[in-house]
């Protein structure tokens, strides 16, 4: 940039080229900042899904299967058979 400057017959003085690096060493940290910023908002937001997906997983540990059908029992059906069973007895 300075050489093609230089060839242009332009005045180039310290002022110039130190600005010139100031301005392009700070638009340089802003995409860094920028690219930063964006990759910890894509991170947490994965995190957070994580999470979400973890705590809205059900428990499947203690379902029970009905060995004909292969199907999970439902627990409302077994307490109602319990009252039946306990009525009739």
């Amino acid at each position: 940039m300075f050489v093609a400057a230089h060839y242009a017959q332009n005045d180039l003085t310290l002022s110039k080229i130190f600005s010139t690096l100031d301005i392009i060493i700070n638009f340089k940290v802003a995409i860094f900042v920028l690219a930063t910023g964006l990759g910890f908002y894509y991170e947490v937001k994965v995190v957070f899904e994580r999470f979400a997906s973890i705590f809205n997983i059900e428990n499947v540990s203690m379902i029970e299967i009905d060995p004909t059908t292969f199907e999970p029992i439902n627990k409302k059906d077994d307490k109602e058979r319990e009252e039946i069973i306990i009525k009739t007895a």
